[in-house]
């Protein structure tokens, strides 16, 4: 091997390094605003969970002679339903229900006046 073949080797190896470099810089570049913008969406996504609406269960107004019951629902068994209010659990029987309802909430309407 002459020296200008040695040259032109050590050449070689230095536009290779140079090339890889190159694409190793562009890849960086493309992947920090990438990891960037997944951060961003993980923040996102963990702030509604944590800050998001509160997970309570479904809510169901039973009207019967007796009254009107508001609560989640817990069982159903032979005509009554077992709901869970603010007060305790309450059994509304169902063969004299005039009225059931599913709700959003159930906080007493407002008062009109």
């Amino acid at each position: 091997m002459s020296a200008g073949d040695a040259d032109a080797f050590r050449f070689d190896g230095v536009a290779a390094d140079h090339t890889e470099a190159l694409r190793a810089a562009q890849a960086l570049a493309r992947g920090v605003p990438l990891t960037l913008c997944c951060a961003a969406l993980l923040i996102t996504a963990v702030g509604i969970t944590w800050y998001g609406p509160s997970k309570e269960g479904p809510r169901v107004s039973v009207t019967t002679p007796a009254g009107t019951v508001c609560g989640e629902p817990l069982r159903t068994r032979g005509g009554r339903m077992t709901l869970k209010t603010d007060t305790g659990r309450v059994t509304a029987d169902l063969t004299r229900a005039t009225a059931v309802h599913p709700v959003t909430s159930c906080a007493p309407p407002p008062a009109n006046g």
